[in-house]
């Protein structure tokens, strides 16, 4: 009986665009390889942020037409239904590949690795892992939301004051002559 519920969830997980992993399974186990005609999807849940998502894959035998890409959940179901997405984190298409994301946002995310259309099926090895609160040498260091007004503020002013400034010296330039 065991062997039957066994070989009907290896079945359910070969159909294309079924999740990757099965029951007891964890996400991206390194050495986890499978077949890929179509796409698979991975989920990952960012509860605390900041977040590193991280993927690698390697097409073990087979298309060498393969990508991964990160969506939000959203854009999953767009995919999903064939409309167009966004994604947040993308690989060239070939024999292997691998990205680094930082989730600043709480939410649902999917990896999805993808086979190209009319590309013949590929073995695929596929590692996902997370990490919260990643080392701060590996997160970007950018200037603030304020200092970025700032910033933005201040060259309008300047701009604005030279355009003025200069506008009235031509003006009067103009009614002197």
């Amino acid at each position: 009986m065991r062997f039957l519920i066994t070989l009907g969830l290896v079945l359910a997980a070969s159909l294309a665009g079924s999740p990757i992993t099965m029951q007891g399974d964890p996400p991206g186990e390194p050495g986890q390889v499978f077949m890929l005609q179509d796409y698979r999807w991975v989920p990952v849940i960012v509860r605390r942020t900041p977040t590193a998502i991280e993927c690698n894959f390697e097409v073990v035998n087979g298309s060498q037409a393969v990508h991964a890409e990160l969506v939000s959940e959203h854009d999953f179901s767009l995919f999903s239904r064939h409309h167009d997405y966004e994604t947040l984190a993308l690989t060239q298409t070939g024999a292997s590949g691998g990205f680094r994301y930082m989730a600043e946002t709480p939410g649902r995310y999917r990896v999805l690795i993808l086979n190209d259309r009319g590309a013949p099926p590929a073995a695929v090895s596929l590692i996902v892992r997370t990490d919260v609160n990643p080392a701060p040498s590996t997160l970007s260091r950018g200037i603030s939301s304020q200092r970025k007004l700032g910033v933005i503020l201040g060259s309008l002013t300047l701009f604005f004051g030279t355009v003025t400034w200069s506008g009235r010296k031509l003006l009067r330039a103009w009614h002197n002559r």
